[in-house]
C-alpha cells in the first residue's frame, strides 16, 4: 500500500481501465494512474505478471514513449503509475476522415519506430501498437503509451479484443508482431483503412511498397528490425518529400 501517490479526477481509458491524473507527494511530480480492474486483480497470476512487465518498462528511457514509474497499491485499488502525457490521442486526431497528409504520416511513424528502437533496446516487446497508445503533445511531439500494460494484455487469451493487430501467423508479444503492427499503423493513416478491412493501399509506388512490404505474409519479408523499418521509411519520405 502506498501514500505516496495522491489520485485525482479520471482523464480517460487506458487499455486496462480508467486512467485519471495524480501527483507524487515527496516531489510534487504530475502522474497518471491507470486502474487495474476488479475482475483482473481476480485473474490467476496477472498481477504478478503485471509487475513484472512494469518492472521492464521503467528500465525504458527514450522520449518517444511515456515513463512507467510504478505498481502500487492505493487502498483497496491497484495502478500503474506512468508518466502523465497531455495531448490529443492519434484516433481524435484522425477525426472523421480517418487518415493524415503524408507528411504528417511520415513524422508520426518515424517517431512511433524511434520509441520502438528504445523499447526492444531493452528486450522486451511494447504488444499492442496502434493509434489507441500514440499521443500528439501539444508541442508535436509523439508519444507511446501502455507500454507493459499492453504486452500482458496481448499475451493473456482469456482478453478478448487485445492485441488489435497480430501478424498472420499469431503467437506472444515480440519483436516481429510489434513491427507487423506498426505497418497496419502505417497503412491506416495513409489510407484511413482499419486493419480488419481488405484493400489495396493506392497511391506512390515507393509508399504502397513500403506497406506491402511491412505487412508481407511472410516473416522473413517483413522488417526485422525498427531500424531497418525506420531507415526504409525515411528513404521512402526523402524520394516523396524531398529532403
Amino acid at each position: 500500500m502506498s501514500g505516496d501517490y495522491i489520485v485525482g479526477a479520471v482523464i480517460g481509458e487506458g487499455l486496462m481501465g480508467p486512467r485519471s491524473t495524480g501527483r507524487y507527494r515527496p516531489s510534487g511530480h504530475p502522474v497518471s494512474l491507470e486502474e487495474v480492474p476488479a475482475r483482473l486483480l481476480s485473474g490467476g497470476d496477472f498481477v504478478e505478471r503485471l509487475a513484472l512487465a512494469s518492472r521492464q518498462a521503467a528500465t525504458v528511457a527514450d522520449h518517444n514513449v511515456a515513463a512507467v514509474y510504478d505498481l502500487v497499491r492505493i487502498g483497496q485499488r491497484l495502478y500503474v503509475v506512468t508518466e502523465l502525457v497531455r495531448g490529443r490521442s492519434l484516433p481524435a486526431l484522425l477525426g472523421a476522415d480517418g487518415s493524415l497528409p503524408l507528411p504528417a504520416v511520415m513524422l508520426i511513424v518515424d517517431a512511433v519506430l524511434a520509441g520502438l528502437e528504445g523499447i526492444h533496446r531493452a528486450g522486451i516487446a511494447h504488444g499492442d501498437v496502434s493509434p489507441d497508445v500514440i499521443v500528439i503533445t501539444p508541442a508535436g511531439a509523439v508519444r507511446i503509451t501502455e507500454l507493459g500494460v499492453a504486452a500482458v494484455l496481448a499475451a493473456d487469451p482469456a482478453i478478448p479484443g487485445s492485441p488489435a493487430v497480430e501478424p498472420p501467423e499469431g503467437g506472444a508479444p515480440s519483436i516481429a508482431a510489434d513491427l507487423y503492427a506498426t505497418g497496419a499503423l502505417l497503412r491506416e493513416l495513409v489510407s484511413g483503412m482499419r486493419p480488419e478491412e481488405s484493400g489495396e493501399v493506392g497511391g506512390p509506388q515507393p509508399l504502397v511498397r513500403l506497406v506491402n512490404r511491412s505487412l508481407a505474409g511472410a516473416p522473413e519479408a517483413r522488417f526485422t528490425t525498427a531500424t531497418d523499418f525506420r531507415q526504409e521509411l525515411e528513404a521512402t519520405a526523402t524520394e516523396l518529400l524531398g529532403p
